[in-house]
């Protein structure tokens, strides 16, 4: 049986290698890529039982790419990993904050949802 190797894995849209982060191609064609990784990064967190370490990726997500779609699903994230550690106040803030930010947002909807259970 071979051993295992890391792969390394060339952007499609300009064949361009990753540097040592992991990270070299500031293309167009990457940042969808770079943006849906730092979103599931923290829904893998969140899966682990590591909600501190998902609440840290997806701040994360949210400094580095406010824009992105992604966006209010972070803070909804946020707010069920808070929820899990037990600072229901903090829970409720970023669900409060969601709303305000991003009040047509699916994420949105759920967080009043979740608000009203709170309450």
């Amino acid at each position: 049986m071979r051993g295992l190797r890391p792969r390394v894995i060339a952007c499609e849209g300009c064949r361009d290698r990753p540097d040592a982060e992991g990270w070299r191609c500031r293309g167009a064609c990457c940042e969808a890529w770079r943006r849906g990784a730092a979103y599931w990064i923290g829904n893998a967190r969140y899966a682990l039982r590591d909600y501190q370490l998902a609440i840290d990726a997806q701040k994360k997500l949210i400094s580095t790419y406010p824009d992105s779609l992604k966006t209010p699903d972070a803070f909804l994230n946020i707010a069920s990993s808070q929820q899990e550690l037990g600072d229901r106040k903090a829970s409720q803030h970023t669900l409060e904050d969601l709303i305000a930010k991003f009040p047509q947002s699916d994420a949105a909807k759920k967080a009043k949802q979740r608000l009203a259970h709170i309450k």
